[in-house]
């Protein structure tokens, strides 16, 4: 079987204040080999197909939605794909059919809407719409092929030539270009006359087409090929790693897959090896502290420090999302879970603090929309609301839930990702009014049952995390470029 990773990941690992010890990561073989295909874990369901049916399993490998449809797609923004008698609808985490099967083909939701092809009896292309999550086809166009939204733009063909329209179906960057990639960053790799460069959103060329070769931005760094050779520019065009590679693959997590002479390693952002190259046979971007490598046709994955933590012995791997790994042997799909590791216990902070909470006056967007969250500035971070956040992103690939259990010394907050939150009421009132002193909040906090080290506030009542640490714990992006923004359909970039 020829080698293939699937590049398909939610990172729960979160980037702490104050990094505590941790032991060595483990994993369990906990879902067996059983199925013909399967898809990595989205929102807490993984689609997996037997004897030509699909369906969906949890991480216990429950069935929990039955094997009974002809092709199923992950879940994205609470809906998922499914296919039957050859046309494509979307159900929910129930399996009520939410848009019934009428498209010829379906994309993934992203920021709201999915791309969906509408074709008539012997239109071999057909065009792609775009839905919302009720199904009302909210754009209609002549488009021949579409991608999925990014940052308020989705890319579009009309045969062979690629632009962008925006979410009211506005053509706001020409058809002119030979491909695109999404928008990442604020900016989007394109192709014209076989060389790649970068746009902004208004079309303007901001870094030259002139590459033979172009990744998105990740981590702010884009891997460009020139002449044969590759290295990372940032986004102003600047060449920060020279063109000495024979190939590269994207940052994540701070370290990149590059190619030498020999074999695959990895170098973080000052062009340094990471740990000593073990030369494999190809190598492939971190998610959730883990990476996968090839090595004597088998593929396994090592840790940021190079330590071998599943062995090399399975034909292909998709990259760790949710805490569980997609393998494959003998053609056959199962799961492994990963355990990164037990924090040892920390001495829990003062209540008390010294530091000042000022309303935050940034602009927010979230999935392309502005959002006027209740948040404060705390030490040069941004610090939202919890309960602000689980309802904004209620429906999203990256919503979540948070339980408060009081029976338990000291309080747990409980946060499950996947999981729908309930409102209570309190949610998105208008935003505090001057300067606050915020309690360090004392409370054990865990996701997915996992014990989390992360310093929060209390103010006036309310929790307030820093969102830099959710998109970390979460995966989803967030930025600033003049706003802040936020999309829950993309991952973390750094």
């Amino acid at each position: 079987m020829k080698k293939r990773i699937i590049s398909l990941a939610l990172a729960l690992s979160l980037v702490l204040a104050l990094v505590p010890f941790v032991t060595a990561a483990a994993y369990t073989e906990a879902i067996p080999l059983k199925y013909d295909w399967a898809g990595s874990f989205f929102e807490g369901l993984a689609a997996v197909g037997l004897n030509n049916k699909y369906g969906f399993i949890d991480k216990t490998g429950k069935e929990v939605i039955p094997l009974k449809y002809d092709g199923a797609g992950p879940f994205s923004d609470g809906l998922a794909q499914f296919a039957l008698n050859g046309k494509w609808g979307y159900i929910d985490k129930t399996g009520k059919e939410v848009v019934p099967p009428k498209y010829t083909n379906a994309s993934n939701f992203s920021e709201g809407m999915a791309a969906v092809n509408v074709a008539d009896p012997g239109d071999f292309l057909g065009v792609w719409n775009a839905i919302d999550k009720t199904g009302n086809e909210v754009i209609l166009s002549y488009y021949s092929r579409s991608y999925s939204f990014s940052e308020g733009l989705a890319a579009v063909d009309n045969f062979n030539e690629w632009g962008f329209i925006d979410k009211t179906g506005k053509e706001v960057i020409p058809l002119k270009y030979g491909q695109t990639r999404d928008f990442s960053d604020g900016l989007a790799a394109v192709m014209l006359n076989d060389k790649w460069g970068f746009i902004d959103k208004t079309g303007k060329e901001v870094i030259p087409i002139k590459y033979d070769y172009a990744y998105s931005f990740s981590d702010s760094l884009a891997a460009v090929s020139l002449n044969g050779k590759y290295g990372f520019i940032d986004k102003t065009g600047k060449e920060v790693i020279p063109f000495q590679y024979g190939s590269a693959r994207s940052f994540s997590e701070g370290l990149a897959p590059v190619l030498l002479d020999y074999g695959w390693g990895f170098i973080d952002k000052t062009d340094k090896e990471a740990f000593p190259f073990q030369y494999y046979s190809s190598a492939y971007s971190f998610s959730e502290g883990l990476a996968p490598v090839v090595l004597d046709d088998k593929v396994g994955f090592i840790d940021k420090t190079g330590k071998e933590v599943v062995p090399p012995k399975y034909d292909s791997v998709a990259n760790v999302s949710e805490g569980m790994a997609l393998v494959i042997l003998n053609e056959k799909f199962g799961f492994i879970s990963i355990d990164s590791g037990t924090p040892a216990p920390q001495p829990q902070p003062p209540t008390t603090s010294t530091v000042t909470a000022t309303p935050n006056a940034a602009t927010v967007y979230v999935d392309g929309e502005s959002v006027a969250f209740d948040a404060y500035t705390i030490n040069q971070e941004n610090y939202f609301k919890l309960r602000d956040v689980m309802y904004t992103f209620m429906g999203t690939r990256s919503q979540f839930n948070a339980i408060f259990d009081t029976s338990a010394t000291p309080t747990v907050i409980k946060l499950t990702s996947g999981a729908t939150y309930t409102p209570d009421g309190s949610e998105m009132q208008a935003k505090g009014t001057g300067g606050k002193t915020p309690n360090i909040n004392p409370y054990t906090i865990t996701l997915d049952g996992k014990t989390i080290n992360i310093t929060a506030y209390e103010i006036d009542g309310n929790n307030y995390f820093k969102m830099r640490d959710l998109a970390i714990a979460l995966n989803f992006y967030v930025g600033y470029d003049g706003a802040i923004t936020i999309d829950t359909s993309r991952e973390y970039a750094g």
